[in-house]
């Protein structure tokens, strides 16, 4: 490995044996019948690859952003990089220590306090409880829950948790930090202030994985992004570049697959649909940050003193809904 190399992965892959259950029994009779024919049939499994011959090197004190739909496997990655869950083939080389904030309720012991906890994770970092002392204050101060340090996880709300998790995982002692998409359950202020932490630790020389379906936190936080489809790493390289790949990996601006509905749909007609003066083309490059201006031009079957038009566009977190009042229509 590199002496700026963080990670290095090699070949790794990820699979999952997956049974399939039927569904539950709805009489007495049923169980009895189905319980003989499964003491004597095998189950029907499937295996399922969660990742796929995976090659990668992250470069210590920078910041990758992974993203990908849900499924993708993104966050078995993390978890693999954790060493919660171990790999089926390849090799993985760390320097340095990790720490992670995976899912919502992994990690801390929900019986002990917040301030117990603090030191918990502290301790499996390898440090000692002097180190910890000295982090303490910082801690919770970022995490901005002073009132409900002695009061055990359990009784948190979600998005206590995080700010509470990312506090401790930000300032401890650690070489790489993971993040998942958990960020999100917290509110809008704290998401930045997180971001600008993660900032802050990349330019101090520590790695940060960024796992999300922001866009625009990707954008403004990461330099690299991973794109990754089904298991299988689709891009890698600049920001900017891989989120136009990832936005645009679908054909989704496509008039025949345009959803259209409400009491009126029966009179009125789409015709044509233009996105930043591109006329009804199936791909259109967008950046999140671009300015988006939508046309349409559509025919009615009745007259219309008013109607109320409404478009909503997604894909995966990303939506916007708009409303508009259209008036004075005449039909054609």
């Amino acid at each position: 490995m590199k002496p700026n190399t963080a990670i290095q992965i090699t070949n790794l892959s990820k699979k999952y044996i997956i049974s399939h259950h039927k569904t539950a029994y709805n009489t007495l009779r049923d169980s009895f019948v189905s319980f003989w024919k499964n003491l004597f049939t095998q189950k029907k499994k499937e295996e399922f690859l969660a990742l796929k011959n995976i090659n990668l090197e992250i470069t210590q004190g920078s910041i990758l952003g992974v993203i990908g739909k849900n499924g993708a496997g993104k966050s078995t990655l993390l978890k693999i990089l954790s060493r919660i869950v171990e790999p089926t083939n390849g090799e993985i080389k760390i320097r340095g220590k990790v720490a992670s904030l995976l899912e919502v309720g992994t990690g801390f012991n929900p019986e002990l306090t917040g301030r117990e906890n603090i030191y918990l994770n502290g301790s499996i970092l390898g440090m000692t409880r002097k180190e910890i002392n000295a982090k303490f204050s910082d801690i919770v101060k970022f995490s901005e829950i002073e009132k409900f340090l002695d009061t055990p996880v359990k009784r948190y709300s979600s998005g206590m948790y995080v700010r509470l998790a990312f506090a401790v995982a930000a300032h401890l002692d650690s070489d790489i930090l993971l993040v998942d998409e958990v960020l999100a359950v917290g509110d809008i202020a704290f998401q930045k202030k997180s971001l600008g932490k993660m900032n802050k630790l990349a330019k101090d020389g520590r790695t940060v994985i960024f796992v999300s379906h922001n866009m625009g936190a990707i954008q403004d936080l990461c330099d690299q992004c991973l794109f990754l489809e089904n298991g299988e790493i689709k891009a890698i390289g600049k920001t900017d570049k891989v989120i136009k790949q990832y936005l645009n990996n679908k054909k989704n601006i496509n008039l025949n697959s345009s959803d259209f509905k409400g009491t009126l749909k029966e009179l009125i007609k789409i015709k044509e649909i233009v996105i930043n003066d591109n006329k009804n083309k199936e791909e259109v490059i967008l950046s999140p940050k671009e300015e988006l201006e939508i046309k349409i031009t559509f025919s009615i079957f009745e007259n219309f003193d008013k109607f109320r038009l409404t478009l909503s566009i997604f894909q995966n977190s990303i939506r916007i809904l708009t409303l508009h009042d259209c008036l004075n229509f005449q039909k054609v």
